[in-house]
């Protein structure tokens, strides 16, 4: 899974181990990549300084918003807070045996983007899904599809 981070202070090199205070988990940052505008473009760097936005592979516990530092020297910079969503809709999947692939899927995004809420409608048994504005709801209804059930 590929995380995106800015770099505040220090340096981060490729294949090298970070802490995450708020979870109290160590963490492994493989592979570091410089993004381009063109999502599907990446240049590996071996080394990310202060100011740089990069994408990272590796980390496994940490989730948008937390705080990754050197392990010598922690820190936690507080949490971006956002504000309520403006775009709802309910979904379901097409079939029963659907459902576990679109949990997994929603749960990634939920991972991945703090705007994201799910609610659950048990009496209708759809899940509602909700987030901040059109344009990243159209992204993550795209990386849902692409991640679980393939281009539609």
């Amino acid at each position: 899974m590929s995380f995106y981070l800015r770099i505040y202070s220090g340096q981060l090199k490729a294949n090298s181990r970070v802490w995450n205070p708020g979870r109290k988990a160590k963490e492994f940052a493989s592979k570091i990549y410089h993004i381009l505008a063109d999502p599907t473009n990446r240049e590996d760097l071996p080394i990310a300084y202060a100011g740089d936005i990069v994408g990272i592979i590796g980390p496994k516990e940490s989730i948008t918003g937390d705080t990754l530092c050197d392990p010598l020297n922690p820190i936690v910079l507080e949490q971006i807070q956002f504000a309520d969503a403006v775009v709802s809709m309910s979904i379901e999947p097409e079939s029963s045996g659907d459902k576990d692939k679109l949990t997994a899927a929603l749960d990634r995004l939920k991972r991945e983007d703090p705007t994201f809420h799910l609610a659950s409608q048990s009496r209708h048994g759809r899940d509602d899904d909700e987030r901040h504005g059109h344009p990243s709801f159209s992204t993550s209804r795209s990386i849902a599809s692409n991640a679980t059930f393939g281009s539609r």
